[in-house]
């Protein structure tokens, strides 16, 4: 009977159907046969000397870097605006939180410094904290970059690229919301420029807490795993900022921990922001036992040993941090979801 020449020799070499061929005796056959020698002395005809060389069948990708890039930051676009668990969930989630802790923490003033640097530390460890949230989204996105790129469809840096630069206006949303929706409820310095610090290190925080998220997501088998993983690693990094224990009181073995938390150096430029040329009341003074007023550079100093004006080295430290997670995604793209090794 009359039949599609590929449909055919599916239902052959698929053993799910009954009438399936030997493939291994197919091949041989093949091997043995007419039809390969005349398939060689055409490509020999051709200038192919019976083989195919990669400059024989065209570039790897048909398509230059430019178009790659504008189509992936199209999908990639059109992706957080239509999948609510990209990044409307987390907006949603930040929002809501963003007014318990306003509502919670409102008015805190300089007389209650004890709760205003526990409203500091919260913003830039558990806003942080709940990026895990996407992870199941990241890992589905890695599975279609998988497939996609094992079609040839793009290079690993351009996806990188996009991915990076399509994720930026949305935190830098979510920072604007819950910085609005908290910042003045709680009371923190009132100064504009201070505020645009503040939101600088929010900011800087949850993208550097998105390309974490995205790292780990690259490497794990399943969501949950990379949840947990997440969970794990930010819980040790928050641990060693200095805001449970100050560096002074660390073990030796943990100093290089608390050097590599990014949210040492997110901590310790809000806590300047906030409190440096400013008077705090109701410090314990750690030598008298008494509570003292002090100036702000003094409790900075006390609390986490940070003497000078950091905002601006410590903001460049965020960036360097930022870039090298991205660095990081892109190694373990490039080798581990290669799609050579997926059915």
């Amino acid at each position: 009977p009359k039949m599609n020449p590929p449909d055919y020799f599916l239902t052959k070499i698929n053993t799910d159907f009954p009438d399936a061929a030997d493939v291994p005796e197919l091949a041989g056959l093949f091997e043995q046969g007419a039809h390969k020698a005349a398939l060689a002395q055409e490509l020999d005809r051709a200038g192919f000397g019976g083989t195919l060389a990669p400059s024989d069948v065209g570039p790897a990708f048909q398509t230059s870097s430019w178009h790659q890039f504008k189509v992936l930051m199209t999908m990639m676009f059109w992706d957080g605006m239509r999948n609510p668990t990209v990044y409307w969930l987390r907006v949603v989630m930040f929002a809501a939180l963003a007014l318990v802790m306003g509502s919670l923490y409102y008015d805190v003033g300089l007389a209650r410094p004890d709760d205003r640097t526990s409203a500091l530390f919260f913003f830039v460890s558990f806003n942080p904290f709940m990026t895990v949230a996407a992870v199941p989204a990241f890992v589905d996105s890695r599975d279609v970059f998988t497939r996609e790129r094992a079609s040839g469809m793009y290079r690993v840096w351009v996806w990188v690229l996009a991915n990076t630069l399509s994720a930026i206006p949305w935190i830098f949303f979510i920072t604007i919301v819950v910085c609005n929706l908290s910042y003045w409820l709680i009371g923190f310095n009132s100064e504009a420029v201070r505020f645009w610090w503040f939101v600088l290190y929010v900011f800087l925080t949850l993208l550097i807490s998105e390309g974490l998220m995205v790292s780990v997501s690259a490497i794990v088998p399943f969501a949950l795993l990379g949840i947990a993983a997440g969970a794990g690693i930010f819980g040790m990094l928050m641990l060693v900022c200095g805001f449970f224990l100050v560096p002074a009181n660390m073990p030796a073995y943990f100093l290089w921990l608390h050097y590599v938390s990014f949210f040492k150096y997110s901590f310790a430029g809000l806590m300047v922001n906030d409190y440096f040329g400013e008077t705090v009341q109701n410090v314990l003074d750690p030598n008298t036992n008494q509570v003292v007023t002090v100036s702000g550079e003094q409790y900075v100093s006390q609390l986490i040993d940070v003497n000078s004006d950091v905002r601006a080295n410590y903001a460049v430290v965020l960036v360097g941090i930022f870039v090298f997670f991205r660095i990081v995604l892109f190694g373990l793209l490039y080798r581990f979801q290669t799609g050579t090794a997926r059915a």
